[in-house]
């Protein structure tokens, strides 16, 4: 299940991962963020804990959007180690974020 992400748990739910992170902010009133959402979870469950899926919403937090350089929601961001390491802005379909989160994965072994 999908953490909720404020400053107050970025740190430890974010930046001290032992597990890769995406990163999704999204807002309440995005088409893309809803039609999104089902996907992530999908793609989250199918994983099975190889991943962390954490939700940001821009509106409720606006220093992470701009911590992040966030200007448009949906925006995805994979962070291994605490560090970014891909990014994809817009509605994304199930495989073309597997491919992502494959990679990602692979090179964070």
């Amino acid at each position: 299940m999908a953490v909720r992400i404020t400053a107050e748990n970025l740190e430890a739910e974010v930046l001290n991962s032992t597990v890769p992170v995406l990163l999704d902010f999204y807002s309440d009133s995005c088409i893309p963020c809803k039609r999104l959402s089902p996907v992530l979870a999908e793609l989250e469950e199918e994983y099975g804990g190889r991943f962390k899926l954490c939700k940001v919403n821009v509106n409720a937090n606006p220093p992470l959007s701009e911590q992040y350089g966030v200007l448009s929601a949906p925006t995805l961001i994979f962070c291994s180690n605490g560090e970014e390491r891909q990014r994809r802005s817009g509605f994304a379909g199930k495989e073309a974020l597997r491919e992502m989160i494959n990679q990602i994965l692979e090179d964070s072994k």
